[in-house]
């Protein structure tokens, strides 16, 4: 008997046993960042002793996530459609904004996630946004997911011929803190603001509450999402050395990210949204006004850091996930023609326009098969090289 087989023969607290194989990744409705942020998982068959590898796309459960970027740049929208589309499925999937900011409208969020302005699902918060404040709403759901046996969990079958045919996971809560600079302890001081020493207590009271959420979100499948705004870094002395190393994507002579390193450190993923001023979508030209920006992972668990991925923001109705698609095809050329005589170079047969694209792939099923095959080998790229035995599901 080997060693591992000794720890686990009387391991009652399994101590010695991997806790991650089971492990699952929440969908956020824009398919070009959840496979950006995926991986091939790989399931052990034990009666063959084959292993099939199958694509884990999403946010991992569990995850604290975060958006920055510079003031406008659509942070607040995404974060909202995001956290909606991964707990919207769920009849006691919730979602919370804790808007610090006091930014927040609740007809903007019912027209973002597609629902009622009342929304039960859905809580907007102005009035308790301290830290004090969320720890005591985050430490409730997690006691009454523990207390609550399977009713807040939901059945997960597993894709292998294993014993262990399913496992039960806690339904995904959403947290979206609006944003870091103004989360701050019931005990924070207004009039000290922009000294060291209160940036000092403010970053320690962050570090303190990510440390204190972390092992329960993981564990009650609490996901964060967390809004940073994206500062001009100012040297005041030039004797005091280089400041400490943030995130790699940030130009570090010249950009910061405030209250502290601890979510630097702590978060899973970190998405930096860029809106370049002359891409831009207009009503003639598009049938809607917005803006087509640069989505940067900057920080990734599973996959590949530094890469963009464009994302289509439409200033009434949010980030669109179709626009999306034809962003991304475009960028791939795998779109050719002048609109309205557009083609996809795998069909030159069906021709579209750029303007109707959105509207054709929701309404014409042979193109929106056109669309999706002409993608899916681009999609699954990025989940890394293709393993031998790679199973192919649909998003």
């Amino acid at each position: 008997m080997g060693l591992i087989d000794e720890l686990r023969k009387n391991d009652k607290k399994n101590l010695f046993t991997s806790d991650d194989l089971d492990n699952v990744s929440f969908k956020t409705g824009f398919k070009i960042l959840d496979y950006a942020n995926g991986y091939w998982k790989a399931i052990k068959d034990e009666k063959t002793n084959t292993t099939s590898y199958y694509p884990m796309v999403g946010i991992p459960r569990g995850s604290l996530c975060s958006i920055i970027g510079e003031t406008g740049g659509g942070k607040s929208t995404l974060a909202t459609q995001m956290g909606w589309n991964i707990v919207k499925d769920f009849d006691n999937g919730l979602l919370f904004i804790i808007d610090c900011e006091k930014s927040h409208l609740r007809d903007r969020i019912a027209r973002l996630t597609h629902t009622d302005i009342d929304e039960p699902r859905i809580t907007l918060n102005k009035s308790h946004t301290t830290i004090e404040e969320v720890l005591m709403m985050f430490n409730s759901i997690c006691d009454l997911k523990a207390n609550g046996g399977t009713e807040y969990m939901y059945e997960i079958k597993l894709n292998n011929d294993s014993k262990k045919g399913s496992v039960w996971q806690y339904i995904p809560t959403v947290f979206i803190v609006d944003s870091l600079p103004k989360f701050n302890s019931s005990e924070y001081n207004a009039e000290d603001l922009g000294t060291n020493m209160d940036q000092a207590r403010a970053a320690k009271d962050i570090t303190r509450f990510v440390n204190n959420i972390l092992d329960k979100s993981w564990k009650y499948n609490i996901i964060w999402l967390f809004i940073n705004h994206i500062r001009p870094k100012l040297t005041t002395n030039v004797f005091t050395g280089s400041s400490p190393r943030e995130l790699l994507v940030l130009n570090g002579a010249t950009e910061t990210l405030p209250r502290g390193a601890a979510v630097q450190y702590l978060s899973n993923i970190y998405y930096r949204i860029r809106t370049g001023k002359k891409d831009i979508y207009t009503i003639e030209t598009d049938g809607f006004t917005g803006a087509k920006c640069q989505v940067q992972i900057a920080k990734s668990r599973t996959n590949v850091v530094g890469t963009s991925y464009p994302l289509t923001f439409n200033y009434y109705s949010g980030f669109d996930p179709i626009m999306t698609e034809y962003e991304y095809a475009k960028s791939l050329d795998l779109i050719t023609g002048k609109s309205p005589f557009l083609y996809f170079r795998s069909n030159p047969d069906m021709k579209f326009s750029k303007r109707t694209f959105v509207e054709k792939y929701h309404q014409d099923e042979e193109f929106r098969k056109v669309v999706d095959d002409a993608l899916a080998p681009h999609y699954y790229s990025l989940l890394g090289d293709l393993p031998e035995n790679a199973v192919f599901e649909p998003y």
